[in-house]
């Protein structure tokens, strides 16, 4: 019977050794395709786009024009980094803004010519690093690897199914 707790201990330690092994393999791994995909962003974003004018723009272009509340609680943020934000896009000509003609307190942003054209480019380049990545994997490992996308962005997200 004493000899089955050393044995215990031991099986304990390995399997806490190979758990720390495979987290420090996964961060290690993860840090350089995070790196990759970040490097590959920057190449083909000279405008400086930030992710939350990405998303400014993309809603615009999906959705149209939007007041500054709108855009505030599409993307849950406050009014004054949406205007922030927004400023910095006029600023680039990606978007326009208008005030309402009936209540001038209300500010209209719209999209730009130009503004599609980086969402274009963007998804240009997304599109590339996707045939890029597909071209390393099978079949399965493609469908493995957006099944392990869509459970993490639950766990990120707290909605797990």
């Amino acid at each position: 019977m004493a000899s089955q707790v050393p044995d215990k201990v031991r099986v304990e330690r390995t399997r806490l050794k190979l758990t720390e092994h495979n987290t420090c393999n996964f961060e290690k791994e993860f840090t350089m395709l995070q790196c990759k995909l970040v490097a590959e962003h920057n190449r083909f974003n000279v405008e400086g786009i930030t992710s939350a004018q990405y998303n400014i723009l993309d809603l615009l272009a999906t959705n149209g024009a939007k007041t500054t509340r709108e855009l505030a609680d599409s993307i849950h943020t406050t009014l004054s980094a949406i205007s922030k934000l927004t400023k910095k896009l006029i600023d680039k000509n990606m978007i326009t803004q208008t005030r309402d003609t009936h209540d001038r307190r209300y500010m209209y942003h719209e999209i730009t010519e130009q503004g599609h054209a980086f969402l274009q480019k963007a998804a240009f380049s997304r599109h590339g690093v996707m045939n890029r990545m597909r071209d390393g994997l099978s079949e399965d490992e493609l469908r493995q690897f957006a099944k392990l996308c869509r459970k993490i962005n639950q766990s990120l997200t707290g909605n797990m199914e």
